[in-house]
């Protein structure tokens, strides 16, 4: 059996993949790409038995590779916060989706994993310029003025991080990025 994580390479894609990661820890084939490319699900290759959970990435550009997912066999698990368009009624899919004009894929997974790591969700909110409600979000979390204005700049930079027409044009490669986070664990402020 084969876990993939597929997720978009900006900030609300690999912050909330990190976020989801830390509360769930599961060993898995990552996927993703510049900001971009909405079409990810194309390179899993999925067979009976496997977990796809996918982040941040439109429903309704995937659809038909989805439909493929779950015709392997393999289950599905969408977290996202874009218009799904139609969703498939299958027993292997399970949706996390919030369209909400004020929604982040990140705010989704913190919702799904209790709040767990919430300051990754802050930084997701900035990542995708909702800067009155990440501020908000990092007040009622009681963070100060310093740590605020990190969460600021690290969801601002891997934001800007993920324009670019191929993965080369990036500063850096959105795994990278991940696998960065990933030795980082939770404490975003050590």
């Amino acid at each position: 059996m084969t876990n993939y994580d597929v997720f978009n390479g900006d900030t609300d894609g690999i912050f909330a993949r990190h976020q989801l990661r830390l509360a769930l820890p599961l060993k898995t084939v990552n996927i993703s790409g510049v900001k971009r490319d909405v079409n990810l699900l194309r390179h899993v290759e999925a067979v009976d038995g496997d977990l796809v959970t996918v982040l941040d990435i439109s429903h309704a550009k995937n659809r038909k590779d989805v439909l493929r997912i779950l015709e392997s066999g393999a289950k599905v698990e969408y977290f996202d916060h874009h218009d799904p368009a139609e969703l498939i009624n299958h027993q292997n899919i399970t949706y996390h989706i919030d369209t909400d004009p004020h929604m982040t894929t990140g705010r989704i997974v913190d919702t799904h994993v209790n709040g767990k790591n919430h300051v990754w969700a802050i930084a997701t909110a900035f990542g995708d310029n909702h800067f009155d409600l990440a501020y908000k979000l990092a007040e009622s979390e009681g963070l100060d003025r310093e740590q605020t204005e990190l969460l600021k700049e690290i969801g601002l930079a891997i934001n800007y991080n993920s324009y670019g027409k191929k993965e080369e044009d990036l500063f850096v490669a959105p795994l990278t990025v991940s696998d960065m986070l990933e030795e980082c664990g939770e404490d975003v402020f050590a």
